[in-house]
């Protein structure tokens, strides 16, 4: 009997392939190239550097990706009004990455500032055309269909990406061949950007209506970033003062301004977002501190893995630890996604607390054999067991929030969550950055591994539900 796919894999292919180049490109140019560049201009400088490129760029994600759901709820263009929102941040990509190639190929010199504007910029962007086709209803109504098409898109969201990254991108930049690099990753944005707008416009518009976009709104979040940005930055500013001390003391400063810098982020999108009858409850809240912590570490995991291996591994420049970074990257994305699929048993089977506490250790356990390793195969054993855990942990602190949040704070909390973790990322990389240009390379993971281990504090107030009012 020949076998008949539920759903047509050629459908499921064009329907998704905008996802695979989506992650492909922002693997390629935060993890590999950015890091490049950057210790090719000012190498004693790296460290804040690269944490400076990523602060600015997640938080500006931020304002974009709030930029482009707002006008996709306003506009009124035909069957589907996110094809506009989403063509116009793919089409700035392909400009930038256009542009770039150029330069590179003319060999005219770049400074590096506007590298790192460019980088921001692409970012943006990227993120811009992302929100408007996150939410699309792409997937088949059939229950059989749809997990066809969900099993392809994670395919294409996650291994498939890094795998290419692995055996393409790793080698040609050991090589330096960046030219040719961008040029590919601008081909593949352009299936991509074709691909999606062919599934936006197959795609009916499922809005219960239109909506004006508010503007006040979006400024409220604008300011409420700007305010973030500032906190962050005098973080940074309050690290300089300790210049003097230990080794030791500097870490553990580090590590609680990132802790404040989180605590006074979230007290000011609090303030904002919850009315007085609706302060989050002590659960809610030991939910937020625990995640925030986490992703402070975990969002930033590979920030920093160029130039960890360089130096641990003893690699002539950084370009040339490319390859062993890719297939870190690739290790790290299969036992991520090997722990997420039996997310759902594992919570039934153990609860979720303590699914989030063993998530948390076993991220931490893999980033300190990290921490000790001398050799590539240990790295990767390490990486990806940090990789499991953080896998497992976002899966088992999603469905304990679920149960947590009660019914009229899910709006406001929800609208505002991508800043809440942005502020944690944000602070996290920036501080880590000063950490590397003081202490070396090593310094990140010994951050990241207090952080994970911190944040276990909150877990056993995570227990009780309001009532819904």
């Amino acid at each position: 009997m020949k076998f008949k796919p539920s759903y047509p894999w050629y459908r499921a292919l064009y329907k998704n392939f905008y996802w695979f180049s989506f992650t492909l490109q922002s693997q390629v140019l935060t993890v590999l190239l950015l890091p490049m560049l950057i210790d090719q201009f000012q190498p004693e400088q790296r460290g804040s550097l690269l944490g400076i490129a990523r602060l600015a760029a997640i938080l500006a994600a931020v304002i974009a990706q709030a930029l482009a759901v707002g006008l996709s709820e306003s506009f009124n263009a035909g069957r589907n009004p996110r094809r506009p929102v989403f063509l116009a941040g793919n089409i700035l990509q392909i400009l930038l990455l256009g542009g770039a190639s150029y330069a590179d190929w003319s060999n005219q010199p770049v400074p590096l500032g506007w590298i790192l504007a460019g980088y921001v910029l692409l970012n943006s962007a990227a993120a811009f055309a992302h929100s408007a086709i996150q939410n699309a209803a792409l997937s088949p109504a059939d229950g059989t269909q749809r997990a066809f098409f969900a099993a392809s898109k994670a395919l294409l969201e996650l291994p498939l990406p890094l795998l290419c990254l692995a055996l393409v991108f790793g080698d040609l930049l050991a090589l330096d061949r960046i030219f040719p690099s961008l040029v590919i990753l601008m081909l593949i944005l352009i299936a991509g950007t074709i691909c999606g707008t062919a599934a936006l416009s197959a795609t009916q518009d499922t809005r219960p209506s239109i909506t004006n976009f508010s503007w006040q709104s979006f400024v409220k979040l604008t300011g409420l970033t700007g305010l973030v940005v500032l906190i962050i930055l005098l973080s940074g500013i309050a690290l300089q003062f300790a210049s003097a001390v230990s080794a030791g003391v500097y870490l553990a400063m580090i590590c609680a301004l990132i802790l404040t810098s989180g605590v006074l982020s979230t007290a000011i999108v609090f303030r904002s977002a919850f009315s007085a009858e609706l302060r989050p409850s002590l659960p809610l809240r030991a939910w937020l501190t625990n995640r925030m912590i986490f992703f402070a570490a975990s969002a930033n995991v590979v920030t920093f893995l160029m130039f960890d291996l360089r130096d641990r591994l003893g690699f002539p420049s950084t370009p040339a630890a490319a390859p062993a970074a890719g297939w870190a990257l690739l290790v790290m994305g299969v036992f991520l996604m090997l722990t997420t699929l039996p997310a759902n048993w594992l919570i039934r089977q153990f609860g979720k607390k303590k699914l989030i506490a063993t998530a948390t250790i076993m991220a931490a356990a893999g980033m300190s054999l990290w921490l000790r390793s001398s050799a590539l195969a240990e790295i990767y054993l390490a990486i990806g067991l940090a990789g499991g855990g953080i896998g497992l942990f976002y899966a088992a602190s999603w469905a304990t929030g679920m149960e947590i949040i009660p019914s009229e704070q899910i709006p406001p909390l929800l609208n505002n969550l991508n800043l809440l973790g942005a502020a944690s990322a944000a602070a996290g990389v920036y501080l880590s950055g000063l950490a590397v240009n003081r202490l070396g390379n090593e310094a990140p993971l010994v951050i990241f591994i207090a952080l994970m281990l911190l944040s276990l504090a909150p877990i056993p107030w995570m227990r009780k539900k309001l009532p819904a009012r």
